[in-house]
């Protein structure tokens, strides 16, 4: 049986169910892709589907309508000012006038701050909750605190900001710093007139901030009183100092270059005008009849240039 069907003829093609021929699967052609449109175009769409920023939004924290709109929460440090303080410092100059590229951010040393306005705060009055109308921003005990603007000082106390300075602008708005632990009464007085950089106090925790870590609280006042966000302020000093240090760096290290080339030029070509020491007279320690030393022992002893004309040098030269 197995047999019979081994020998059996193979149908035709024609006898086959399927008349037609098996044709082989070809995968669809891709279609083209679409040109690139133009880098400019992208950013364009880009931009107008972005949501619109309301620029009379209230400033995060809900205190109030921002005059200033402040950046995206973030942490902003003095590192780099101190690193090229120091660098200053380094190259021969004096610390306060290393403390210069800080200016006209209000803190000199290391000092740290973050979007605080706005933020819930608590008293004086028993249940009473406020909004954080200024800044703070972090620093060292005693760090020195600058003046920001031109103006007059007004040294002051009172109960939520302890020792604090007000720094009024022609305009009658003014700049108020709290929480010093002291001010700068060596060389101010309320009502002088300072400028940007000078010392005005020094960075502490006195008033209602005696629990929490010394910090300075930046404030910004019109002169109806009414607070303002001086964050934005505060960040755009701060890169004007970092730019400014770069380049006081930069002049720095030029000049003390140059004057590195000069006293290496001064000692080369100098030395080689300079008289052999060989050929310097040798001084002879003279004594005076008493036993002490003869005051003309100090210098050089050449009796042809000591003695008189027409007399015999001295014997003891």
């Amino acid at each position: 049986f197995v047999q019979a069907v081994d020998n059996e003829p193979s149908p035709k093609p024609s006898e086959s169910p399927s008349s037609k021929p098996r044709q082989r699967h070809r995968p669809s052609p891709t279609p083209p892709r679409p040109p690139t449109p133009p880098r400019d175009e992208v950013r364009e769409k880009v931009r107008r589907n972005r949501p619109a920023r309301d620029a009379t939004a209230s400033v995060r924290g809900g205190f109030g309508k921002a005059d200033e709109l402040a950046p995206a929460p973030r942490s902003f440090s003095t590192d780099p000012l101190v690193s090229a303080s120091a660098r200053l410092v380094a190259l021969g100059w004096s610390e306060g006038a290393a403390r210069s590229v800080y200016r006209p951010f209000p803190v000199a040393g290391p000092a740290t701050f973050t979007n605080t306005w706005g933020a819930l705060r608590y008293g004086p009055a028993p249940g009473q909750i406020r909004g954080h109308e200024g800044q703070d921003i972090f620093c060292d005990a005693g760090a020195p605190i600058l003046a920001v603007t031109s103006g007059r000082i007004q040294f002051d106390t009172n109960g939520l900001g302890g020792r604090i300075a007000r720094l009024r602008m022609d305009d009658g708005s003014y700049w108020y710093y709290a929480h010093l632990s002291g001010w700068n009464r060596d060389d101010l007085s309320t009502g002088d007139r300072v400028e940007p950089g000078d010392v005005i106090g020094y960075c502490g925790h006195s008033g209602d901030a005696r629990t929490t870590p010394d910090h300075l609280h930046f404030g910004w006042y019109s002169k109806d009183e009414k607070a303002r966000n001086p964050m934005t302020l505060l960040v755009g000093w701060l890169r004007t100092a970092r730019a400014r240090g770069k380049t006081v760096i930069a002049r720095a290290e030029r000049k003390a270059a140059r004057t590195i080339r000069l006293q290496t030029l001064g000692r080369r070509f100098g030395d080689s005008w300079a008289p052999d020491l060989a050929q310097v007279p040798t001084p002879i320690p003279a004594t005076s009849p008493g036993g002490s030393p003869s005051p003309q022992s100090s210098a050089t002893c050449d009796p042809g240039l000591i003695a008189p004309s027409g007399t015999e040098p001295s014997a003891t030269c």
